[in-house]
């Protein structure tokens, strides 16, 4: 029934057609800018039309022009059968398409932002971006950049402080067969580029892992036991994620954050970089960053957090290590408490990756858990992947 009643919804609000002899042929679906941000030939600039901002998706591998009919219809465009023709574009013909037909020609994995439109999950109002959101995030673009360099030293710099009497930990590499050493030389080079590692003469070392993605491809990781056996343990309180939630009352808008790299956005102290050292089969090097895998890293972080946001939290702001949920009872106050995290992530130079970012909706995943005004409620597709 709901799928129903938002289809009826959305064709309602799509602008009456007057009587055509023809309808225009199907649009070749040529969508690489609608699959995301990541493909190096696509451009994403602001721009307005009519007046109104928007931001558009340049992709010089596709073939078609699209407008969604929900922006269409906001801006009175005349339409024609599936078309229209704007000024400024040499006459040429965008296809205006729905919500659903964008469904249909991405993978549901890639449901992403165009001209500013969300697609928000199965059974969700779906919900049209106020302009505001459009001004607000081209106004923290800096935010929502890939983080370039080595963070700002900070009070928060990660300590590793050895047990007393215990010696540096030095264990060997581990065997690597012929494939799997291209790839660590390769992901090496990478960070050293970066700047996030550097060669290191530590009398500390620990071996390296390879850790197969989701997509294939390979994560390198630290085994660092040894040395997390002979660190001396932080009790700082990691958040209880119930307790979290149970704040949420009255709550109607929520926006979710998520950090790019949250770990290597904070920095190792000076005197504890040699800790980190790790080798390979033909290196050795350390960590300027916090690696994955370190004893009280998730401390170090969460205590960032928690201090740089502490006069909101549990106000209009929950915080899980590198998620931020942003919750208001109306749209205009969620604009604000927006514009206020915004903020305080840029006077504190963290960066937030755009794709994995939720704004403005009234039905959300956060932790395992769907948040809506009426309430919490476990995910079910991971109850599905636990039965199954």
């Amino acid at each position: 029934m709901e799928d129903k009643d938002n289809e009826t919804s959305e064709k309602s609000l799509e602008p009456k057609e007057e009587a055509i002899e023809e309808e225009s042929p199907p649009a070749n679906y040529a969508v690489h800018a609608l699959a995301g941000y990541s493909n190096p030939q696509m451009v994403k600039v602001g721009g307005l039309l009519k007046q109104q901002p928007i931001t558009d998706l340049i992709d010089t591998g596709s073939t078609n022009n699209f407008l969604n009919s929900k922006v269409a219809t906001c801006l009175v465009l005349q339409i024609k059968g599936r078309q229209t023709t704007l000024r400024g574009k040499r006459g040429s013909q965008i296809s205006i398409i729905s919500l659903q037909e964008m469904e249909k020609v991405l993978h549901k994995s890639h449901r992403e932002f165009f001209m500013h439109i969300q697609q928000p999950s199965k059974g969700e109002n779906i919900q049209i971006s106020d302009p505001k959101l459009a001004l607000l995030l081209d106004e923290f673009t800096d935010v929502f950049t890939e983080p370039r360099g080595l963070p700002p030293n900070r009070q928060h710099d990660h300590r590793i402080p050895i047990l007393s009497g215990k010696p540096p930990t030095n264990l060997r590499p581990y065997h690597y067969p012929h494939l799997q050493k291209d790839d660590i030389e390769n992901i090496v080079k990478e960070m050293l580029d970066t700047g996030v590692i550097r060669p290191s003469c530590s009398p500390y070392s620990s071996p390296v892992l390879l850790v197969r993605k989701k997509d294939g491809t390979w994560r390198m990781c630290i085994d660092y036991r040894a040395l997390n056996a002979i660190t001396v343990k932080d009790k700082y309180p990691i958040p209880i994620v119930d307790e979290l939630l149970d704040e949420l009352r009255g709550a109607r808008v929520f926006t979710k954050l998520y950090l790019h790299s949250g770990y290597h956005q904070i920095r190792v102290c000076i005197e504890d970089i040699s800790k980190t050292a790790f080798r390979t089969h033909n290196d050795h090097n350390e960590f300027l960053v916090i690696p994955f895998g370190l004893m009280n890293a998730p401390s170090t972080f969460q205590s960032l957090m928690n201090d740089i946001f502490q006069s909101f939290l549990c106000k209009f702001v929950l915080l899980f290590f590198d998620d931020i949920l942003i919750y208001s009872p109306t749209l205009d106050i969620h604009f604000q408490h927006l514009r206020t995290i915004l903020t305080i992530l840029w006077e504190y130079t963290l960066y937030v990756k755009q794709s994995k970012c939720s704004f403005l909706q009234r039905k959300i995943e956060y932790l395992g858990h769907i948040i809506s005004e009426d309430g919490v409620a476990a995910d079910s597709t991971k109850i599905e992947a636990i039965q199954g």
